[in-house]
């Protein structure tokens, strides 16, 4: 699949807004949204009712606000699982590559908010970082076009990508720009519990009570800075 599409100021905004993200990115698109947007070209194909269990992203350069963007998308059925493959091209170049898994899982998402014993985690840096709310959740869904299922219902689960665009948002804001990431979702996040970030190196552990719910290796990478 293929989609032409240009991001503006105002576009951007609305997703800050909705989403509580709060860098400022000035002319440059942040690589989550761009790939989101990549990853949307297969909403349609997508059955509902799988989850994201793994994701690898590669960040090249970062498209400019205003500018025409080429996003690509292929879906691959297997046995047990979805392999998605997304690209953002901008001015002829594949600038963001994403490869997502998505699986069936017997693990139910996580409603136990119980605080993890500070002793199991004594060697990370760790910090509250953030409670996402059926609002994002729902904001999300409507902006990317994400209809699984999953994501509605009495406890809806939060969308990885919306995960890893906050996850983005808070690095970038500590002066930290992906270039390689490596994610995987170990336990799904549902709304209304708080994530801890702990972080170990070019590791971060998301944890919900005493679950660790996602995992992101990443590697930085001055140069997709926004100027």
């Amino acid at each position: 699949m293929e989609k032409l599409t240009t991001l503006d100021n105002k576009v951007l905004g609305d997703w800050q807004k909705n989403l509580r993200l709060n860098y400022h990115w000035e002319s440059k698109v942040p690589s989550i949204l761009a790939a989101v947007l990549a990853l949307g070209t297969l909403n349609h194909l997508t059955p509902s009712g799988y989850y994201l269990a793994k994701q690898q992203l590669e960040v090249k350069d970062l498209p400019s606000l205003g500018e025409e963007l080429i996003l690509q998308g292929e879906l691959t059925k297997k046995l047990t699982s979805l392999i998605c493959r997304s690209n953002v091209v901008y001015h002829n170049n594949t600038v963001i590559s994403l490869k997502s898994v998505l699986i069936r899982p017997g693990n139910k998402p996580v409603i136990n908010n119980s605080k993890a014993p500070d002793a199991t985690y004594s060697y990370y840096n760790c910090q509250h970082w953030r409670t996402f709310t059926r609002a994002e959740v729902n904001a999300f869904a409507t902006l990317s076009g994400d209809t699984n299922s999953i994501h509605s219902g009495e406890n809806p689960v939060v969308q990885g990508m919306l995960i890893l665009l906050a996850l983005e948002d808070y690095l970038a804001s500590n002066n930290l720009f992906f270039r390689n990431v490596d994610i995987t979702y170990l336990k799904p996040v549902v709304i209304n519990y708080t994530v801890k970030l702990c972080k170990e190196e070019k590791t971060l552990y998301g944890i919900v009570g005493d679950s660790v719910c996602f995992k992101l290796n990443f590697q930085e990478d001055k140069k997709c800075q926004k100027n």
